[in-house]
């Protein structure tokens, strides 16, 4: 029953993070599109979100927040007049609940565009800054990096949506140069006039309801209640959601009179520690879901104890007389008997241990098997629409070279358009076209290269189709898996490249479980690059520059038929208080969001586990860390004879 627990859980959660992924996808999409264009028109942001917005049940609409200053308004309310609804003006609510034009202010932050547009045809040109504590989250939202997105707790702003609670996510947009789309990796280095480049907002409104119902979708709950829950907001705000198992009552009010009995309960056990809890990680939020048990359940159980330990009971009672009975008959039998006993007891404790070893590996293998899978589908449905537009992006170069070649034989026989012609070549700048549009392509070209690159590493990084342990060479792995961190090493905005110097020795082919390996390099190498990030943030951008970020990966083949992977970092090292406790599962020194504590715990079990070898740490106050991983080339015998005769 704890397994069932455990698995309905997971799935559960799983459910709940692939929903919410998904939909704050979309947010980023409509902001990629609102940043790499000057203006969209509403039939462009409809057809363009039409098809993505249905696939996602908790997803109830999503909108356009333009940034209008006060000297900008006059103008903004007559375009929008003319493009949104003929009425279309910027207002505010008053205390009473009167819908009113909006106060003078420096700036406004109107709703332009919403789809579906259905949902409440009221809320067009509603000001969102207009309410302080929405203003805040804005000025919050507009502090992060650029394409973070920005998380809110449980709302019911009934200005934007109905009385339901909701969350919302905000996606701030800047203003980017035509030119810096030649060049897709590159970094926009922020400055203090950033919020003169702050374009808008992309608001995406989201049903604590249908996320639950989706969630629970094919999952079978039976006298147990689902408890979801905001870790990160107060407690008087964490609650977000109860689902009623009985009932199928999905409450997201926690003044519901309902709620304060559908709570008693007890915490389930799935086994595994965790009190049946799941912790999701959404942007900046920590969700916390929870399995509860009825009291009809604990019932059940209760009972079903109650006749397993009376049956038992009675069988031991028989058994000890009988036992008894024995004993009065045959005592010069006692000494062997005991000692059969004695043996039994063995066997069994022995048999207990094993079947325990047995039970946690194919846990493990579960998890292994499960990330694989994830990881393997994403490439692949990646792989194939990518393969489509990488495909075409060719024909598209020719056929707008085709199309600016027939401009320029119109121009070249005809140098004297029609007045209407000439002015609309000067209001859409043909020159800068005709010049910007092949360089775009190019562009386009290569972040489609870049793309199929990283998903053929996330398909080495997984390793889906491996199964069982195979030689393979470990410097593809970490190559993989470098490749993947790409985003992170670059320059950012406040320090430079971290720079990776690979070190690598003369090693053999290795026996080994792939995909499980690649997973110890990628939780080794993302607590060095978070390491390296905390220290940067402890040090001006001179300091950095004269000590710059760096990871360096050793390997080297050892005589007695090992392979050693050092992996170090020049942060800030660890304290020796905390390098006890380094690889303790749920044990982590990051804040809250940036890490669970189970990255070094698995990896240590991958290491010395399954492949039978050691992992450690070496690290001084200020000078660094560095990670040691030490496994051999072949666990059998006859697997490293095949393979020196290879």
């Amino acid at each position: 029953m704890q397994a069932d627990l455990k698995a309905q859980l997971d799935r559960i959660a799983a459910n709940i993070q692939r929903d919410v992924n998904a939909n704050l996808e979309v947010v980023r999409a409509v902001g990629a599109l609102h940043s790499g264009v000057e203006e969209l028109t509403e039939p462009e942001f409809q057809r363009v979100f039409h098809s993505s917005v249905y696939l996602q049940p908790s997803f109830q609409a999503i909108a356009w927040l333009p940034r209008i200053s006060a000297s900008q308004r006059l103008a903004y309310e007559q375009t929008a007049q003319t493009q949104v609804r003929p009425n279309y003006q910027i207002v505010e609510k008053t205390d009473q609940g009167k819908i009113i034009p909006a106060k003078e202010r420096a700036e406004y932050f109107p709703i332009k565009y919403v789809f579906p547009n259905f949902v409440n045809e009221n809320i067009l040109g509603f000001d969102f800054a207009s309410i302080p504590t929405e203003r805040a989250i804005l000025e919050t939202a507009v502090q992060q990096n650029e394409n973070k997105i920005f998380v809110t707790g449980r709302t019911q702003l009934v200005e934007i949506t109905d009385l339901q609670p909701k969350f919302f996510a905000f996606l701030p947009v800047f203003r980017q140069k035509r030119s810096n789309l030649i060049n897709p990796d590159a970094t926009p280095a922020l400055s203090p006039l950033q919020r003169q480049n702050l374009q808008g907002f992309v608001l995406g409104v989201f049903q604590f309801e249908s996320l639950i119902r989706s969630a629970l979708d094919g999952v079978k709950l039976t006298d147990v209640n689902l408890y979801l829950q905001d870790i990160t907001a107060p407690e008087s705000e964490s609650f977000l959601a109860f689902y009623q198992t009985e009932k199928r009552w999905v409450i997201t009010d926690p003044t519901n009179d309902r709620l304060k009995l559908l709570l008693i309960g007890k915490k389930a056990n799935c086994g595994d520690y965790s009190g049946c809890t799941r912790i999701i990680n959404i942007e900046n939020r920590r969700w916390l879901v929870q399995l509860v048990l009825v009291p009809e359940y604990l019932t059940i159980q209760k009972y079903w104890r109650a006749w397993v330990t009376l049956a038992f009971g009675l069988l031991l009672t028989r058994m000890v007389i009988f036992y008894l009975i024995k004993l009065l008959k045959y005592t010069e039998q006692i000494e062997e008997v005991v000692g059969e006993r004695t043996a039994q007891s063995q066997q069994l404790q022995e048999a207990l241990q094993e079947l325990q070893e047995t039970q946690s590996q194919l846990v493990h293998t579960e998890k292994m098997s499960s990330l694989g899978l994830l990881v393997a589908g994403i490439a692949h449905e990646v792989n194939n629409p990518l393969t489509f537009i990488h495909g075409n992006l060719e024909y598209t170069h020719q056929y707008a070279q085709d199309l600016l070649h027939l401009v320029e034989l119109y121009q070249q026989y005809y140098p004297n358009p029609h007045p209407e012609v000439f002015k609309y070549r000067q209001e859409i700048d043909f020159e800068f076209i005709n010049e910007d549009m092949p360089k775009m392509l190019s562009s386009m070209r290569m972040g489609s290269e870049r793309i199929l690159q990283i998903v053929q590493s996330l398909r080495n990084f997984s390793r889906l189709d491996e199964v069982g342990m195979k030689p393979v060479n470990l410097h593809e792995g970490i190559d993989s898996t470098l490749l993947i961190l790409q985003n992170r090493l670059k320059a950012k905005h406040d320090r430079p490249a971290i720079e990776v110097i690979k070190n690598y020795g003369d090693l053999p082919l290795v026996e080994c479980y792939a995909g499980q390996l690649n997973q110890v390099f990628m939780n080794i190498l993302v607590n060095g690059i978070d390491a390296i990030e905390s220290y940067n943030s402890q040090r001006d951008y001179q300091e950095i520059l004269e000590n710059p970020p760096l990871i360096t990966i050793d390997t080297q083949y050892l005589p007695k038929n090992d392979v050693v992977v050092r992996i170090a970092d020049n942060g800030h090292g660890i304290p020796k208080e905390v390098k006890k406790r380094l690889f303790d599962p749920f044990f982590t020194t990051k804040p809250v969001g940036k890490g669970t504590g189970l990255g070094l715990s698995i990896s240590y079990q991958i290491v010395v586990d399954k492949h039978k070898g050691s992992l450690w740490c070496e690290s001084t106050p200020g000078k660094g860390t560095e990670f040691w991983i030490k496994i051999p080339v072949c666990l059998s015998e006859s697997s490293f004879v095949k393979q020196i005769s290879r």
